[in-house]
């Protein structure tokens, strides 16, 4: 029996320097019955279009906010996180 995992994937500097590469592994991810989340530093006011398709109610704008904590106080765990700059996983972005 294989656990689920639930991923949180950065979109700036990681999801788009690669989207065709990360599509096809967030489609065998689901396939597999894990969960993608797309957490960004991102504010609301600065949407992410292209992604939303595959991962339909799963974008988490964080607006500068540690993307831990923010998951965390949205009652989402985290098992695996992907992103470029592993310091906003843990610090809002005016800390670093």
């Amino acid at each position: 029996m294989m656990n689920k995992m639930n991923i949180a994937l950065d979109y700036d500097n990681t999801y788009t320097l690669d989207s065709d590469l990360w599509d096809v592994f967030i489609k065998l991810l689901a396939m597999r019955g894990h969960t993608v989340y797309i957490v960004t530093m991102r504010y609301v006011t600065q949407p992410i279009e292209p992604i939303l398709d595959l991962v339909p109610g799963n974008v988490h704008y964080t607006s500068g906010k540690a993307k831990r904590k923010f998951m965390t106080e949205h009652n989402i765990r985290i098992d695996v996180w992907v992103d470029d700059i592993p310091d906003f996983i843990l610090y809002d972005a005016e800390d670093i």
